[in-house]
């Protein structure tokens, strides 16, 4: 899998963990994206499901058609483009341009569609409200990361998540009266770990500090004799002693 595809998998389950952007994908394709797309020779319909990964609705708006038609030839190309996609019903009754009109829709939707536009002014309108964004560069499309905005406001309410309302522990404390549990229970106190024997550390006496320090004094160290070995007396007969005496 190429590293770009690997990117667009880890922002789409950004999304999908924050603000629940789940397949099929609803893109909002706006002129200035189709205008780059055909530039760039890229086929929106046949690219965009291999990159993102899953299937996608391709939807515009009549303003954004209306944009395009009025631009005449240099804008022919993206009308007859966004003709074939279907339309998403504009909050207002009359031409308001498609900045606005795409804008209006996406914050009304947010977290259902997903923005392809190329115009900087309309994705940076949308970008800080958590709205997925898609753009061409390099010769191909890309989603852009989550903004810190987008970021920090996912952390708080995944935090606001951890966190239990007043509601929600009066419901835990009548479950546990039901059931018969206390409402505190004592945490075990973890032993502390003891330290060394202050006796085990102890200096051992050595016997023999006496022959060293008499040797450090420059005497003659006296070494205890093993002790000898008494000769039994054997006792002699008289008759043997009379006999010897008489030789």
């Amino acid at each position: 899998m190429k590293t770009r595809y690997k990117k667009a998998k880890r922002i789409l389950t950004f999304y999908y963990n924050h603000i629940g952007l789940k397949p099929p994908y609803v893109v909002l394709v706006c002129g200035t994206f189709c205008k780059q797309a055909l530039t760039d020779k890229i086929n929106i319909a046949e690219q965009l499901p291999k990159y993102l990964s899953g299937e996608i609705q391709l939807y515009t708006t009549k303003c954004a058609i209306k944009e395009c038609e009025l631009g005449g030839s240099l804008l022919y190309g993206p009308y007859k483009v966004l003709s074939q996609y279907d339309i998403i019903d504009c909050p207002h009754s009359w031409f308001k341009g498609s900045t606005k009109c795409l804008q209006k829709i996406v914050l009304k939707e947010k977290g259902k569609i997903i923005l392809a536009t190329q115009d900087e002014e309309l994705a940076s309108s949308v970008r800080e409200h958590s709205v997925p964004l898609l753009h061409i560069s390099h010769n191909s499309i890309n989603l852009e990361p989550p903004s810190n905005t987008t970021k920090d406001h996912a952390m708080d309410k995944t935090s606001q998540k951890l966190t239990l309302s007043k509601k929600q522990e009066v419901t835990i404390a009548k479950m546990k009266q039901e059931m018969g549990l206390p409402d505190n229970v004592e945490k075990k106190k973890k032993r502390k770990k003891k330290g060394v024997n202050p006796l085990s550390c102890k200096k051992k006496k050595n016997k023999d500090a006496s022959v060293l320090n008499g040797v450090a004094n420059g005497g003659i160290a006296k070494v205890s004799k093993k002790s000898r070995k008494k000769k039994k007396k054997v006792k002699v007969p008289l008759h043997v002693k009379e006999a010897l005496l008489k030789s």
